[in-house]
Formats: structure tokens, sequence, C-alpha cells
């Protein structure tokens, strides 16, 4: 790591923080880092990479460990090359090596927008799409989300659907990602409602996903240009607060601002 990500790793993870590591990512970033990015990979996660049958997926795979690798080594005494990841059943990913860290993580990436979420502890997931993408039909929204869901998406102007479906669309993700059973979990089990200036709040239609008050949620936009959403497995009553920082791993890091 250079000067500038060091004085990012001299801050510390608060119990009631989340962190999202921002990469925006193009053709170009990627080929003039792929050397070094390849260089700190084991090899059987270059090759994992070098499976993907396009260049842009390939190239997207590389830059998403090596986040992750360097956005963990930010709270850690550990070089980003020395870290190891083991999946659970459903293929959650978490920290083999070291096996005594406390951080967890997750990992979403759209066009040109790569997000690993860090947490102190505590079980996360994100999602993060692009407003661009023209998603918001009728008939997907009838087949993935609850009535109540479906019902709110249709109560607002068509014009504005696209954006309301993937305010649905980045929660439901991010929720089945923090609670690691991933689509086990049927889409319509659970469902969302968001009132003005709140969080969103999610319910159970299913008794066994237990208990909806052990979860909190942020929904907000990144740039304009991408709809993002953090589910934490931590009781509502200890709000969190979210903080994004932009970085090409291995060269840069900014801090930015809190997103919520």
């Amino acid at each position: 790591m250079n000067a500038s990500e060091r004085s990012i790793s001299s801050r510390t993870l608060g119990l009631d923080q989340i962190d999202l590591w921002c990469v925006r990512w193009d053709a170009t970033l990627a080929l003039q880092m792929e050397g070094e990015y390849r260089a700190v990979l084991p090899p059987e996660e270059a090759a994992t990479c070098d499976r993907f049958v396009f260049e842009s997926g390939r190239h997207q795979c590389l830059i998403s460990r090596v986040l992750v690798r360097t956005a963990l080594s930010a709270y850690a005494d550990v070089l980003p090359e020395s870290w190891r990841f083991s999946a659970n059943p459903f293929g959650k990913p978490h920290i083999a090596h070291p096996t005594d860290c406390p951080l967890r993580f997750n990992l979403s990436h759209t066009s040109e927008l790569i997000v690993c979420a860090v947490s102190q502890g505590w079980e996360l997931g994100v999602d993060v799409e692009d407003l661009r993408r023209q998603v918001a039909d009728e008939s997907i929204a009838r087949h993935y989300f609850a009535p109540d869901e479906i019902a709110s998406l249709l109560a607002v102007p068509t014009g504005e659907r696209p954006e309301r479906f993937l305010e649905f669309w980045t929660l439901k993700e991010a929720f089945l990602k923090a609670h690691g059973a991933g689509l086990s979990i049927p889409l319509k089990s659970f469902s969302f409602t968001q009132a003005a200036d709140q969080s969103p709040q999610i319910h159970f239609h299913d008794p066994s996903l237990g208990d909806p008050c052990r979860w909190q949620f942020h929904a907000f936009r990144f740039d304009e240009r991408y709809q993002m959403a953090v589910a934490v497995q931590r009781p509502a009553e200890s709000p969190m607060t979210v903080r994004w920082i932009e970085t090409v791993p291995l060269r840069h890091a900014r801090m930015g601002g809190s997103l919520a």
C-alpha cells in the first residue's frame, strides 16, 4: 500500500460503523493494474477470474478480489496477499485466515462500480445496482416481490417505477446476503416498507426468519447513478453509521463522508 492507503489504515472501525470501499473501474484501470493485482492473489483465485469468458468479467473479478484484501488490511495487521477465505454451504464468503479476525465483509458490483462493505463483527450484506438498468417490469415484480411491495411499486407514477423497483431489489439482495442463506429464502417470505426520512423496515411473513427487530437497513443513492442498500444483523435500537471510501486498490484511498 502507498502512503495514502496507510493513512486510511490508521483509522479504527467502530462497532457502530460500516465502511463501504468503492472502486470506479474501467478497462483502462484494469489493464494498468492487472500485473500488480495478479501478484496479490493466490493461484486458485487468479484461476477463478480467468474462467470468465469475457475480458470485462475477468477484470471485474480481479479488481473485486484485490479490493476485499486491501480493504480488510486497512483494519488489521495482515498483508493483502495473506488473507484466506472460505464459504458457508450457501456460498457466502468469510475470513478463514487469520482465524481470530472479527471483521466481516460483503461484496457487490455493477457496471463500473465495485463495493466492499466491512464491519467489526456484525454480519452484513451490500447490493448496488445501476439506475440506468431497465428492470422495472411488472411481471418481474409480481414474481419476486411480496404483495405489499408490489402495491407500493404500482402506487408511484410509471416514470418513477424503475427507481422504486431497484430500491426494493437492492434491499432484498442485501438481506439475503447478510442472512447467509441466499436464495434458499423465498423472496416473497419477507418485504420492506420505507417511509420518508426513515430507515427501511423489514417484515417477515415466515416466522422461521426470526425477529425483524434484530436487523437494520440503509438505502441511499451513490453518485446519483447507483442505488445501494446495506443490511446488518444488529438490533435496530443500536443504529450504525455508513461511511464511504473511494479507492483504487494498491494505489490510493480517500475518505468520503457519511451516506446514512
